[in-house]
Order: C-alpha cells, then structure tokens, then sequence
C-alpha cells in the first residue's frame, strides 16, 4: 500500500499556484479561493446491470439512485452481462438500451466480452453444431466454430462501433484452455 500511494504522490499529485489579482493587477492577500477538479485522465470504472430495468431513465427510485451513483462516481463502465455472447443471443436489444445509456452518459464504454471461450460460456447452439460436424469432419466443425467466432467479433465491434472503443475480445483464455 505505501508502494502504491508513493506512486500517486510521483505521478499524479502536483503542486498549484494560484495569484489572485484584482482588475488593476494588484494582489489580492487573504483571497478566498476554492478549486474543484473537472475531469481527469485516469478511468474509474465499474460493472454496471442492465437488467432489472436498472438503466429505464424512467425507473423506479433505486433504477434512478442506481444510475446517479455510477454517474457521479465512475467515468467508465462495462456491461456485465448483457453483451456477452449467450445473453445478446438471448436479448440483443437490452444489451444495445444498456451501451446506449452509457455512451448517452457520456461514460466510456469498455466492451466485454466478445469471446469467452469455453462450453459454459458459449452459446449451445454453438457447440451442437460444432459436436453434430465432429462427429463426421473434424475439420468442417473447426472451420464452422472459426467462422462463427469471426462472426460474433465482426457483430458486436459493428453494433457497437460508436459506443465501446476498446473491447475485452477474449475473456479468461487460460483459465478456459
């Protein structure tokens, strides 16, 4: 921890001097002056649901504190659910309502996930297809999954083009082999 709070201190503290003057250019002593930071370079995020109608901009009291908390404390957001694979098969539309409240925020949109590479986290339809050609061509069924995941990348970074300008392609690709 002391690591990382020197760090904060060499790299992104800086010390500011204010002169307050008055209209003939003379100092001012004792001038009250107050400064609040406007915007930033670093990105502060966090998940944020699309579900449940928490992003309706006409919800109920905990949609609305729900949306006012990730805008007042976070500068950048991820969908986590909504636009992975299964769940935009399921419900493309409220995956584009949640990167269109986003980006209508003016919140920076990291996309996630495109690909998450494993049985569990890939459509089924997917693998019933990829498993029905195995069964007699090995090499149809790679070039049908090969071609299914060009087109999922192909998908999302098109719908999304103006919304999300950086995408986690590949989630976990060690941990799902």
């Amino acid at each position: 921890r002391n690591e990382a709070e020197s760090r904060i201190e060499q790299n992104r503290m800086g010390n500011l001097e204010i002169q307050v003057r008055d209209r003939n250019g003379q100092p001012v002593d004792g001038a009250l002056v107050s400064v609040r930071q406007k915007s930033h370079q670093f990105l502060f995020g966090t998940a944020i649901n699309g579900y449940s109608g928490l992003l309706d901009p006409n919800g109920n009291s905990v949609a609305l504190t729900y949306q006012s908390e990730i805008k007042r404390l976070f500068n950048t957001v991820v969908i986590e659910n909504n636009l992975k694979w299964p769940d935009f098969l399921s419900n493309r539309q409220l995956g584009v309502d949640a990167a269109n409240w986003a980006f209508n925020q003016g919140l920076f949109l990291r996309g996630h996930n495109a690909i998450w590479p494993s049985r569990q986290y890939m459509p089924a339809a997917i693998w019933a297809q990829y498993d029905s050609l195995a069964s007699s061509d090995i090499g149809a069924a790679r070039d049908y999954l090969r071609s299914a995941i060009n087109a999922r990348i192909q998908d999302v970074a098109t719908t999304f083009a103006t919304q999300a300008f950086e995408w986690d392609v590949v989630n976990e690709p060690f941990a799902n082999n």
